[in-house]
Formats: structure tokens, C-alpha cells, sequence
């Protein structure tokens, strides 16, 4: 891809799977960050549903979810669009140990990024959302949104910058990620709650039955929040 993201919007949410599902209507989704198979268009509609859905099953369990175990929670390679003509994919390539040819992402502009956040509390008494949910998957509290604040395009001999274009006119973050924020901030509520006496508003927002559920997830019992 021929642009570089310079900053990032972060909208942090939790859902449930069947309100992430309505959420997710209208959409195209499509892998970005790993290969895919030569001819690829687009993932089906339950691809960004079924790792969720996974994960809403683990995070209230007898067990943690776990990187290497449970997989099925943790496929997140997709993002969204409105206009598949501007996410192409460059010159298919041939892995040599199987044969199979495959093709990386080349797009004209970014997709919307979609991945879930953990909810880390630091030593300092703050709650911090910036670690990677790898790091601390039992701590998994939700959904995030993510769109560069600018994307940087790369000059021909790309050793600088031809143009910086704030996101605000993108097409993509126009059509896509602003709709959907508005989209789960009509069926959201901002999240607050309580650890030891300390009240919390750490920018979530969150829909009323997943409220309900939320206290049941691995980082509500192990900091016995109170909502």
C-alpha cells in the first residue's frame, strides 16, 4: 500500500453478538492484514461476527480465553468498507512449500479496523486501554473501532510524503466508520462503574443487555466492579 496512517481514532464499545451482527449490516468486509487466496473479493458476512461471538461465550466461562487454545477467538484480520473497488489487492504470489498462490492488500485508502481492547488497570490507580488484547486476553472488555487520523501517501520513489490527507476526507471514514459510530452510539450508553469505592468512566460505551452480561466477564469478577 502506497500510504502510511499518522494517529488513530479509537471508539471502544461492548455489544452483544446479535447487536454487533445488526451493526455490521450494509458493510463489506475484507482482509487487510494477512494473505489471501488469488481472486479474493470479500469475507462472508459472519467473518468480524464469529470471533465475537467466541469470545461472549469464553469471557464469562470457568476459563480465561487463551491465545493458543481458543483461536477461534482471536481471528481478527478484517476490516470494513463501503466500496470494494477501493480495496485491491496486488500481483498474486506463489508459496513455494504448498504451490498456492496468493495475493496481499494494496488499497487506495484504509478500511475500518476492528479488533477487541483490553481493560488493564496500572499500578498508578488509572485504567489504561492501549495494551494489546494478546497481552492480557482473560482482560478482554470489548470492542474497538480504529481509523488513522491522516493517512500519509508515499511519493513515487517513496523516501517522503506526496500528500497528507486528514481523515475527515477520506471516503471511507465518511461512509463507514462516522455511520457507525453513530450507528452504536443510538443503542449505547457510556460505561461507568465502581473498583474498591473508585468510581471509573473509562470511554466505553455500552448497550443495556450487554450491560447486563458485563459483570460476568473475567475482568468484572476479577476487580469486582460494581456498576
Amino acid at each position: 500500500m502506497n500510504w502510511f496512517p499518522e494517529g488513530w481514532n479509537r471508539f471502544l464499545f461492548l455489544v452483544t453478538p446479535e447487536e454487533w451482527e445488526e451493526l455490521l449490516s450494509g458493510f463489506h468486509q475484507v482482509t487487510f492484514c494477512r494473505r489471501v487466496p488469488r481472486g479474493y473479493r470479500e469475507s462472508p458476512a459472519e467473518t468480524l461476527l464469529a470471533p465475537w461471538q467466541a469470545l461472549w461465550e469464553k469471557l464469562p466461562g470457568p476459563e480465561p480465553p487463551d491465545l493458543k487454545r481458543d483461536r477461534n477467538c482471536f481471528d481478527w484480520a478484517d476490516g470494513l468498507t463501503h466500496d470494494l473497488t477501493r480495496c485491491r489487492y496486488a500481483a498474486p504470489f506463489q508459496d513455494k512449500a504448498t504451490g498456492e498462490w496468493f495475493q496481499l492488500a494494496d488499497f487506495d485508502e484504509p478500511c475500518v479496523g476492528v479488533q477487541p481492547f483490553a481493560l488493564v488497570p496500572g499500578e498508578d490507580g488509572k485504567l489504561y486501554t492501549r495494551f494489546h488484547y494478546g497481552q492480557f486476553p482473560r482482560l478482554i472488555a470489548g470492542l474497538e473501532l480504529q481509523y488513522p487520523k491522516k493517512a500519509a501517501y508515499f511519493n513515487k520513489t517513496r523516501d517522503g510524503y506526496e500528500r497528507i490527507v486528514p481523515c475527515g476526507e477520506i471516503e471511507t471514514y465518511c461512509r463507514v466508520y462516522q455511520p457507525l459510530t453513530q450507528r452504536i452510539k443510538a443503542i449505547t450508553k457510556p460505561l461507568t462503574f465502581s473498583i474498591g469505592g473508585k468510581t471509573f468512566r473509562p470511554g466505553i460505551r455500552i448497550s443495556p443487555k450487554a450491560r447486563e452480561a458485563f459483570p460476568g466477564f473475567w475482568f468484572a469478577r476479577e476487580y469486582d466492579i460494581q456498576l
